[in-house]
């Protein structure tokens, strides 16, 4: 069963629409250099080296997941922070 949110048309009925899924939290490059103590040139490097994976939103935005960063961090003998989760 889809869940759904109401919203009131102008002419006064109401239309609903389903509710957008939960994203994972994600990160921009530099957002991700700030948290691993690292250059933005570093972060590149990692993603094109394969060593993060990214996701890329249409031609010139890419985010970096929490997941994949925590990931990494773990690989490399880090403990991360706690995320809140």
């Amino acid at each position: 069963m889809k869940m759904t949110t109401e919203r009131v048309r102008r002419s006064g009925r109401v239309a609903r629409q389903p509710e957008r899924p939960q994203l994972p939290p994600m990160y921009s490059i530099a957002e991700t250099a700030e948290a691993l103590g690292v250059s933005t040139n570093t972060v590149d490097r990692l993603l094109s080296e394969g060593i993060l994976p990214r996701v890329k939103i249409g031609r010139r935005l890419t985010r970096i997941p929490l997941a994949a960063i925590e990931a990494y961090l773990l690989a490399q003998g880090v403990q991360p922070a706690d995320s809140g989760r």
